[in-house]
């Protein structure tokens, strides 16, 4: 079921179906605003980084992502696509799961986010809880332009073009030099697939 969506600044887009878990998404969004409001930088930019390094660290550790958000390169980093997230946040903001605020934050305006009710984390494993807690703790000191310029050095964002879709495999990309591990592990990989190649 599509419906339309009003959103503040006076646009309305009929969303696509978003293809991931959005319960998991909805709460995640509110855990993360629970646990990083008392974090001087955290905003919407951060929120968006915040997602972005969860999702993709468990896609590391587990071969996907934890929401199914898609992201994209924007000016200011990687951010979920926004007919997937908008729509989501939206309706936090409008079901009073979370508030965002503009405030003066070194001469910006910094959309603060907070969470007026508690996540349910039932749908979480203990491990995704423990990989949720240690990107929070890691990305907490940061604000929005600080995590920005850190995006800007992620080769998926420097090779995409302004919009365009992240692959997620892209996170994987790295300027570290091979070593002896990869090349035997990458020797033993062709030598299986040419094997199996008939």
């Amino acid at each position: 079921m599509n419906k339309t969506v009003t959103y503040t600044h006076s646009m309305r887009i009929t969303p696509p179906a978003f293809n991931g878990d959005r319960v998991k998404a909805e709460n995640l969004i509110i855990y993360v605003c629970q646990k990083m409001e008392n974090c001087p930088g955290f905003g919407a930019i951060l929120l968006n980084k915040v997602l972005y390094y969860i999702d993709h660290v468990h896609y590391l550790k587990h071969g996907k992502k934890l929401t199914g958000f898609k992201y994209i390169k924007q000016r200011l980093g990687p951010t979920p696509k926004p007919s997937e997230f908008l729509p989501i946040r939206e309706s936090l903001i409008d079901n009073e799961k979370i508030n965002e605020k503009p405030v003066e934050f070194f001469g910006r305006v910094q959309k603060r986010l907070s969470a007026l009710t508690e996540p349910d984390l039932k749908g979480f494993t203990v491990d995704e809880i423990s990989l949720i807690d240690n990107v929070i703790s890691a990305l907490s000191p940061f604000n929005g332009k600080a995590i920005s310029d850190v995006t800007h050095e992620e080769l998926s964002w420097k090779f995409a073009g302004m919009m365009e879709e992240l692959p997620d495999y892209a996170y994987l990309l790295t300027e570290a030099p091979l070593n002896e591990d990869d090349l035997t592990w990458a020797r033993k990989t062709i030598t299986e697939y040419a094997g199996n190649v008939r």
